[in-house]
């Protein structure tokens, strides 16, 4: 049985973010449709592929703030001492992410 290893780079958001949230709360009230740059921000983003329009802030939060790393993913093999494991090639992670957040299940 194989274990599912996702991982992603978590950065801060920008103050971008927070005004683009309270835009679309702000249409989300009057019921009108959300701006061009409302629309094109969350839709050029990890929320593409989500219905972020009910969205609350921390889970938009969370998609917006983690960047996928899985490509950067290095899995070590039995010639390593211990066994199995994950290696990372540090220099490779963009300039903006602050920790590693690893997905297993």
């Amino acid at each position: 049985m194989g274990v599912s290893t996702y991982v992603v780079g978590v950065r801060d958001l920008d103050e971008k973010f927070n005004l683009m949230f309270e835009l679309k709360e702000k249409c989300n009230e009057a019921d009108v449709s959300y701006p061009e740059e409302v629309t094109e921000y969350f839709n050029n983003s990890p929320l593409a592929d989500y219905e972020w329009g009910d969205m609350e802030k921390d889970e938009m939060a969370t998609h917006m703030g983690e960047v996928d790393l899985s490509y950067d993913l290095r899995i070590t093999s039995g010639d390593v001492e211990y066994g199995d494991g994950l290696s990372f090639d540090l220099s490779d992670l963009p300039d903006d992410i602050k920790s590693i957040r690893v997905y297993m299940n």
